[in-house]
């Protein structure tokens, strides 16, 4: 059962988002009209202050508990076109209070301005620095949603492959895994997802990927990696969207990898929708999941790290 909530707020995305754009410069600005004026109204969370600061040149929203034991650094979705942090401050000031965590929302370099691999870079620069400046690894989870998912996915892939440890774990919901992909669920779930369609997808992916023979880059498409090595996944995604697909082949590669996959998926859910917290009862629901599954997996990795010392 949906809640009356939700269906309206699926009726006010359907409006604001979805559309059958006929080039990528329509995609662009259809997205850009509706998320770079959004202001979500922020709820606040007792205890967690939010201040900006610069890590590693990209300008990011810190939300920030007294004394926190763990970091989140979570790269927000909009289609790898549009969006900002500040969308993110309801979800992320929940998770740095039930996490204990810094959460750190780069606000990375945006296509076609910027076109692959600005944004992945940013993130993974962010990473970087991180590291450098002393954070634990095993005190430290990357996430993403959407096109946010894609940079989190990259920012492992990329890590692995410079030699950088691995962070605690990666959470990512609903992610675009595969810009070389078109048909698949993107058609099958095309009615049903009231914020993209398989239109709104292709052409977003021209934009991020202008270079077709890119579009199979491990790091632009994370699901066609090599995830040996990389650290373990939650993943989250409703059945009912169009990137259905792209979750389920990305858990399905990792595991293969031998990377431990939680797979958490949900009916009659739109797209990325623990964002919409803590306006949506279905929202607020999911979240508490994750945040107690982030948890664990912190827990996890601190668990191996002792036992890894005691060998």
């Amino acid at each position: 059962m949906v809640s009356f909530r939700t269906r309206i707020a699926e009726k006010g995305v359907r409006l604001m988002l979805r559309s059958e754009p006929r080039t990528a410069q329509d995609a662009v600005l259809r997205f850009r009209r509706a998320l770079n004026r959004l202001h979500v109204p922020t709820i606040p969370v007792r205890g967690v202050r939010e201040f900006s600061r610069e890590v590693a040149g990209v300008s990011c929203l810190v939300l920030e508990p007294k004394n926190p034991v763990n970091t989140l650094l979570y790269a927000h979705g909009g289609g790898f076109v549009a969006g900002h942090p500040g969308i993110y401050r309801n979800m992320g000031l929940r998770l740095a209070k039930r996490l204990n965590a810094r959460v750190i929302l780069p606000d990375y370099r945006k296509a076609p301005e910027h076109p692959f691999p600005a944004g992945p870079d940013d993130v993974l620069s962010v990473y970087r620095s991180l590291l450098s400046s002393g954070q634990d690894p095993k005190h430290l989870l990357v996430g993403g949603d959407s096109a946010g998912g894609a940079m989190a996915l990259s920012t492992l892939i990329g890590a692995r492959d410079e030699g950088l440890v691995q962070p605690a774990g990666c959470v990512v919901l609903s992610p675009s895994t595969d810009q070389s992909s078109y048909g698949g669920t993107h058609e099958s779930n095309a009615s049903s997802d009231p914020m993209l369609s398989p239109q709104l997808i292709e052409r977003l992916q021209e934009s991020y990927v202008p270079d077709a023979s890119q579009r199979t880059h491990p790091r632009a498409s994370p699901v066609l990696a090599d995830w040996t090595g990389c650290a373990p996944l939650i993943v989250v995604v409703s059945r009912s969207e169009c990137l259905y697909g792209h979750s389920l082949r990305l858990a399905a590669k990792a595991r293969e990898a031998g990377v431990s996959v939680t797979f958490h998926e949900e009916d009659d859910r739109m797209h990325v929708w623990p964002v919409f917290v803590p306006f949506l009862p279905e929202s607020v629901l999911t979240l508490n999941w994750l945040g107690d599954a982030m948890a664990a997996m912190l827990e996890r990795a601190r668990e191996q790290s002792a036992d890894a010392a005691v060998v």
